[in-house]
């Protein structure tokens, strides 16, 4: 068998190219992965995630990268292979890839929201996505090495592997009869909700591997894991929202009440009136356990439920926070590098303290507050035109253009006092007044937009 440094010879680097231009740079990378000198390996990993999955675009230098860093992750020891899995993970796609026929509502572009699935939005142009495609089947060549990780000693490794897996529906064949063997025998909690999640992405609407949902779900409560109960349920739940009955419903707002567990774009999938009626439940119940950041995106999934038909995940949206003010630095800078005591700074909550649910979906500005109504927290990554014509229509109706269900959401959320402690504009979205007490006299019919 020829060394890797042969195999890497025979590949045409400088006509593959990659985000900076042609690949010479890249085989120099992928040896040095297999360096003694740490430093010497991180600094590769640093190069290959810029330049081959610079900000997760791939090309062509990718797809030819990928079946040696499968290679490589099978004769580098276990502590170096995580690194390696995630890099794989985001190389294959996985975000577009997993339950890629899942149908849900999503900006899918910066101006307008559609219902979708993701493999209906990369087939739509596949002139444009060939490097996704190529790629990710040159990843998807390396399964026989990431299902002999599954025996991994290692966590992390077993950790980054599931997730990896459910890239792959198109090779369910091979790769679900190793998660049902595994799930079967694994005692790990957190481990086994993973699988599970994984599995589901890969299963088609028939597979006879559900009924094992359906069993753990029929298990008394104190014989199944509360973590890996949820995961069985969100997952039935999120590709058999017909078949959720109210006990699993329960069981999902009962799971999500606790912090860092939402997961909306499943209760949103079961439609109206379970799934708004869970999420009202959800809010009501939950808004004071969690921080601002995530009660936002709550209240944003009941408000859409009933203007758009289901909620909207991928908006986006900002946030000021003391942590990153002008103020802060400018003290920092005076007081030669020690950092100030934020309380003195700005009476403002510190949103950069407690990791939000939707973090991906948040940047953080630092301006904060060059006015003092400014808004602590604004979308930005909406449907202008749909919020427009809305407006228009409050403008020449007023509240008599709501729906009773839209009039409801709007009272649940009225009642929402956490949402309204800090300025934030959801309402644009909708074409509706920003504040609480003009949101209240519009209702009301003592004002138009």
């Amino acid at each position: 068998m020829s060394s890797l440094q042969e195999q890497l010879n025979q590949i045409p680097w400088k006509s593959l190219r990659h985000a900076y231009g042609p690949a010479i740079d890249t085989p120099i990378h992928l040896l040095a992965l297999l360096s003694e000198d740490q430093r010497e390996r991180e600094k590769a990993l640093e190069h290959l995630w810029a330049s081959i999955c610079h900000q997760g675009s791939v090309y062509e230098a990718s797809a030819a990268a990928a079946p040696f860093l499968t290679q490589i992750l099978a004769q580098v020891p276990d502590e170096q292979k995580l690194p390696l899995l995630d890099l794989l993970d985001s190389l294959s796609g996985r975000y577009w890839a997993a339950g890629r026929d899942l149908v849900r509502l999503s900006m899918f572009d910066t101006a307008h929201q559609v219902w979708k699935s993701s493999g209906q939005f990369l087939h739509e142009d596949n002139s444009d996505h060939t490097p996704e495609w190529v790629t990710h089947a040159c990843v998807g060549d390396g399964i026989p090495v990431f299902l002999s990780l599954l025996q991994s000693t290692h966590m992390e490794i077993v950790r980054g592997t599931l997730i990896l897996l459910s890239a792959f529906q198109e090779l369910n064949q091979e790769i679900v009869p190793a998660l049902m063997s595994f799930i079967l025998v694994v005692e790990d909690p957190e481990l086994k909700g993973l699988a599970l999640r994984s599995l589901g992405d890969l299963l088609t609407e028939q597979a006879p591997e559900w009924e094992e949902y359906k069993r753990l779900l029929a298990l008394p409560r104190d014989q199944v894991p509360g973590s890996v109960r949820f995961a069985a349920a969100e997952t039935f739940a999120k590709y058999h929202p017909n078949e959720a009955t109210p006990e699993i419903i329960d069981m999902l707002v009962e799971y999500m009440l606790q912090p860092y567990s939402l997961n909306l774009q499943v209760l949103s999938l079961l439609g109206m009136p379970r799934g708004w009626q869970a999420l009202i439940t959800l809010l009501e119940r939950g808004a004071t356990n969690w921080i601002l950041l995530d009660t936002i995106r709550v209240a944003e999934a009941v408000l859409d439920m009933v203007f758009f038909g289901g909620w909207v995940e991928n908006r986006e949206w900002q946030y000021r926070s003391k942590r990153y003010s002008s103020a802060v630095l400018k003290a920092f800078e005076l007081n030669d590098g020690v950092p100030p005591d934020l309380d003195e700074i700005e009476d403002i909550p510190d949103l950069s303290q407690g990791e939000a649910t939707f973090g991906l979906n948040y940047m953080v500005t630092s301006s904060y507050p060059p006015q003092p109504n400014d808004l602590l927290v604004s979308v930005w990554g909406y449907d202008k035109d749909e919020a427009k014509n809305l407006s228009k229509r409050y403008e020449r109706e007023g509240a008599a253009a709501l729906s009773a269900e839209q009039k409801e959401a709007l009272r649940v959320v009225l009642r929402c006092e956490p949402l309204w402690q800090y300025r934030q504009n959801l309402m644009e979205i909708y074409g509706l007044p920003i504040t609480q007490h003009k949101l209240t006299a519009f209702l009301l019919g003592g004002q138009t937009v």
